[in-house]
């Protein structure tokens, strides 16, 4: 059985996807990795570009139909026989040097190997046990939203199979699964706190990142229900504050974020006052800030920011 390979489920970045292929190989070819690729994208280009790759541990499939985002991430994940599978999202591109600190971690078995993205957190650790555990998820589980910063072990991904519906949760199956590192005996995880993983800067926005109601959807309602299905190991306060961590960490629904929405025209007071107690749940900011922030017309927003610009380049 191969020791580690990477699964990459993917939707129409064909480019993207092989860029950042390309400048993994020669790490991938000096460790053996095996690359995993699950392709929802409706078309040829995905397959036609993965063809100009020479790599001959490069295993393909293209889904028809296409399985959807989640469940493609899950079936990606279950795919390779390997002994660790790196779930990387298609946009992201680790540098050589993580691969041998991916064979260091390896060598405790822990059941996770998570690696740092944008955490404040920048040391290796080893963490073995349940409440240990408990305390570092409590403190990165913001973190862990991001396809690309956990390789999952064969106990995990055992766990998944046996028990898919405790990881049904919508825009976030993997993250439902590491979170149930918590029901399991004697969990262990190794924590590579460098920053060695980069998103192309190709990349344009993500699917969530559409309108206000897919944006509050994900990190709101989502988010929320899935931090709240372990009110079994976690208080009422524990997991406030872990629902408001996304936003505090990822800067997502902050002053600036809301600005920067009501600029382009979304969340508009109605909207806003639609979605209150939800709002109040994510945010960090007192909720009549939002308010005042949906009453500014977006055309006044837009100015303000051309101005700073121009001042900018002056």
């Amino acid at each position: 059985m191969t020791k580690l390979a990477i699964a990459i489920p993917t939707y129409n970045r064909a480019s993207i996807l092989v860029e950042n292929l390309a400048r993994m190989l020669p790490a991938l070819g000096q460790y053996g990795i095996a690359i995993y690729v699950s392709d929802d994208s409706p078309n040829e280009e995905t397959a036609r570009a993965l063809a100009e790759l020479s790599y001959p541990d490069l295993h393909y499939r293209q889904n028809t139909p296409g399985l959807g985002h989640d469940q493609n991430l899950m079936e990606t994940l279950l795919w390779p026989e390997a002994d660790y599978v790196w779930l990387l999202a298609d946009a992201l591109y680790p540098e050589s040097e993580l691969f041998e600190n991916v064979v260091q971690a390896w060598a405790t078995q822990p059941d996770a190997i998570f690696l740092n993205y944008d955490s404040w957190f920048e040391q290796n650790r080893s963490i073995q046990g349940q409440e240990d555990v408990k305390a570092f998820l409590y403190q990165q589980v913001w973190h862990m939203t991001m396809t690309g910063v956990a390789i999952y072990g064969l106990r995990l991904r055992e766990f998944l199979r046996e028990h898919r519906t405790r990881c049904s949760f919508k825009n976030f199956p993997q993250l439902a699964l590491i979170m149930n590192l918590l029901r399991m005996p004697n969990p262990s995880l190794v924590w590579i706190g460098a920053r060695y993983i980069h998103v192309n800067s190709s990349k344009q926005a993500s699917y969530w990142a559409k309108s206000d109601t897919s944006i509050l959807t994900t990190f709101g309602s989502d988010w929320v229900r899935l931090i709240d299905s372990f009110d079994d190991i976690y208080s009422d306060a524990e997991r406030e504050i872990m629902i408001r961590s996304h936003s505090r960490y990822r800067g997502i629904f902050t002053v600036r974020y809301f600005l920067f929405c009501r600029a382009h025209g979304l969340f508009s007071l109605m909207f806003v006052r639609e979605h209150m107690a939800m709002i109040k749940r994510v945010t960090s900011i007192p909720y009549s800030w939002v308010e005042w922030i949906a009453r500014i017309p977006p055309v006044f927003l837009r100015g303000i920011i051309r101005l700073k610009r121009i001042l900018v380049w002056r």
